[in-house]
This record gives C-alpha cells, sequence and structure tokens, in this order.
C-alpha cells in the first residue's frame, strides 16, 4: 500500500511538470528588461519593440531578430504608454511621474525632446492623418494634443486612461474608469478634426485597454472590474456585446493577420474572434501580462510581465515574453492545453509507475 502510495505521487509530480511543460510551450522565449516593464510599442521600421520599464525610468529597445536588448534609453519617471510615430520614426513615452512626454529618436535611440503635459499622463496613440499625438492625463483630467512637439489643445474627460485610433472614422476613443456617478466607465470619442468630445458610450465597470478593428470598424474595450470585453461599434457608437475573459482584463491587441483580439488577464491571454466574439482559446502564461503589442513582421506577440510567481512586496517583474501568433489559432478553451508535445512526459510517468509497481510485484513474488 505504501508502495502505491508512493507511486501515485510520483505520477502526481510527472503531471505537474507535463502542465508547466505545456505552459512553457505557448512562449518562445523571455527576454530580461528594465524593472516592472508596462507597456510596448512595435517599430516596423527597425524592427524593435519598445519597452517601458516603470520603476527603472527607462526604455528597453528589444531587436526582433534575435530578441535581446540592443539600448536602455534613460525617460522620466515612472514611464507607462507608448506610441510609434512612423511618419517621423519617433517612440512617444507617456511619463507619468514627471507629468511629461519624452520623444525618442529610433535612429539615435535617445530622448530628442521632453513636452511638459498634464498630471499622470498614462496612455498615447498616434493619428497618422491630422499627424498629431494624444495623450491621457489620468490626475488631471485631460487629454492633451501635442502638433511639432507643442500642445495644441488639452480636452477634459474625467480620469481618461486607454486611448484607441479610428482612421476610417478620424476619431479618437479613450476610456473613463471613474464609477457612473462621476460621468465613468464609459468610452468618449473624440473628434480629430475639432479636437472635441462628440460621443460617448457606456461599457463595463472600470475600462482600460482598448484596441482598434481595422476589419469590422470597431472597437474592443477591456473592463477590468467586469471581467469583460466590451465590442463598440465605429458606425453606431453602441456597445454590440459583451465578451466574458479572464479576471482583470487589462491590455487589448488587435491582430490583423487572423482577425482576432488578445487580452490579457491574471496569468493568461484570452484570444477573441471578431468574427463571433467569442473567446475560441485561452494561453496560459508563466506570470502576470499587463500590456502587450503584435509584431507583424515575426508574427509574434510581445507581452509585459507585471508580477512574478509567488509574488512579495515590492518585487516585480523584470521580464517580457514572446509568443507566436500560431500557437494562438491552435489554442484551446482549456486552460492548459494538451498537445503531442505535452503526451510524452505523461507516458513517461504512467511506464515509470507501471515498471515500479511491477518491479514491486516481482519483489513480492520471490519473497
Amino acid at each position: 500500500m505504501r508502495f502505491r502510495k508512493r507511486a501515485a505521487i510520483f505520477a502526481v509530480i510527472i503531471l505537474m511538470i507535463s502542465v508547466s511543460f505545456v505552459q512553457a510551450m505557448n512562449v518562445v522565449e523571455t527576454v530580461t528588461v528594465g524593472s516592472l516593464p508596462w507597456d510596448i510599442a512595435y517599430d516596423y521600421q527597425k524592427g524593435e519593440v519598445f519597452v517601458s520599464n516603470q520603476v527603472d525610468g527607462t526604455v528597453s529597445v528589444v531587436s526582433d531578430s534575435n530578441n535581446s536588448v540592443v539600448a536602455t534609453i534613460p525617460v522620466g519617471n515612472d514611464p507607462e504608454g507608448l506610441a510609434y510615430n512612423p511618419d517621423k520614426g519617433e517612440i512617444f513615452v507617456a511619463d507619468y511621474g514627471s507629468n511629461t512626454t519624452s520623444i525618442i529618436s529610433d535612429s539615435t535611440n535617445s530622448v530628442i525632446a521632453t513636452i511638459a503635459v498634464g498630471s499622470g499622463p498614462s496612455n498615447i496613440v498616434y493619428d497618422s492623418k491630422v499627424l498629431e499625438t494624444f495623450i491621457s492625463n489620468t490626475l488631471s483630467n485631460t487629454v492633451s494634443v501635442i502638433k511639432n512637439n507643442v500642445v495644441t489643445a488639452n480636452i477634459p474627460i474625467i480620469s481618461p486612461y486607454g486611448l484607441a485610433y479610428d482612421p476610417e472614422k478620424n476619431e479618437i476613443f479613450v476610456s473613463s474608469g471613474f464609477g457612473d456617478a462621476y460621468g465613468g466607465n464609459t468610452v468618449f470619442i473624440i473628434s480629430d478634426s475639432t479636437n472635441s468630445i462628440v460621443g460617448n458610450v457606456k461599457v463595463g465597470s472600470y475600462p482600460q485597454g482598448l484596441a482598434y478593428d481595422n476589419k469590422l470598424g470597431e472597437v474592443f474595450v477591456a473592463n477590468v472590474n467586469s471581467n469583460s470585453v466590451s465590442v463598440v461599434s465605429d458606425s453606431s457608437d453602441s456597445v454590440l456585446t459583451n465578451i466574458p475573459v479572464g479576471m482583470n482584463p487589462w491590455g487589448v491587441i488587435y491582430v490583423n493577420d487572423s482577425n482576432e483580439v488578445i487580452v490579457t488577464n491574471n496569468g493568461k491571454l484570452s484570444v477573441i474572434s471578431d468574427s463571433t466574439n467569442t473567446v475560441i482559446g485561452n494561453v496560459s502564461m508563466p506570470s502576470g501580462v499587463l500590456n502587450g503589442c503584435y509584431d507583424f513582421g515575426k508574427s509574434e506577440i510581445f507581452v509585459t510581465n507585471y508580477y512574478v510567481p509567488n509574488y512579495k512586496f515590492n518585487q516585480y517583474s523584470n521580464s517580457i515574453s514572446i509568443v507566436p501568433a500560431s500557437s494562438l489559432q491552435s489554442s484551446t478553451p482549456s486552460v492548459p492545453e494538451l498537445s503531442w508535445l505535452a503526451i510524452i512526459p505523461l507516458m513517461v510517468s504512467m511506464l515509470s509507475v507501471g515498471v515500479l509497481l511491477r518491479c514491486r510485484k516481482t519483489a513480492n513474488l520471490k519473497q
């Protein structure tokens, strides 16, 4: 009896290793960056990914050809959101703790300008039509508009956070996480021709990350406290549906190659089909993930890991994970995905237990 119990424990251990092995299969590589990586922006002209490191006050530059850090750039305090300006080859950084926006040249990997904005700048989006950059200032309740390195407007919005640019309607969608009584739990819509609010849509509780789906003309909104994603039509400015996802969804990434929307949750990525507005898969991650971007040159998803397993106070992550887009398409709703590779350690465990039991039986017969 004691021997069988030990054999069962051995099998469970092998099974746990198998599950960890399967989860690791989803991640191509983990790259060490600065402390508490927050946001990521993809520079397709350089084949590089820029990562804001909130605790260090730096931005790491990662080459997607070898997945290594090629530069570390000092910026303002507590950098959060990033946006890529392909017209000038520049990266805009929201320096939350400095109330500034740093502008990085991707040719020199250095800061070429620092612009004062509102209080608590959190996210940034670039509008390629009017060549302007929009910054959400969460603490001063404004969205700043920058053109030619000058603030040209400040648009009042209660507690703005996430931003998404809709090039078909020439509009900026802004999430507001304050409660309903304060005008929050809303996505506000700004016209880039007038820099004024032209609409608003009620969504779930505490909306944060946004992503625009250019195939369907829809905006996907992560509602952190509702554990859902709202789908907003840009033609009717209304919610088409609310999709249940994992706990505390935060970041939203649109993958135009597969017409899928990736949502970061606590410890996994939820994969949504934009044709059915349903979750078609979940990809387990080794740690909590916050924000991400799609590198269409390599067909990979880059995500920031914002906490580490067995988290302790003031122990922040210092890495990003890279996930192949192909693994998202083959994922299933079950949380660990079992593939033929995962069967190998399971078969080893079964064979090992079988051999142990047979050896024990033989030993008993000899006695």
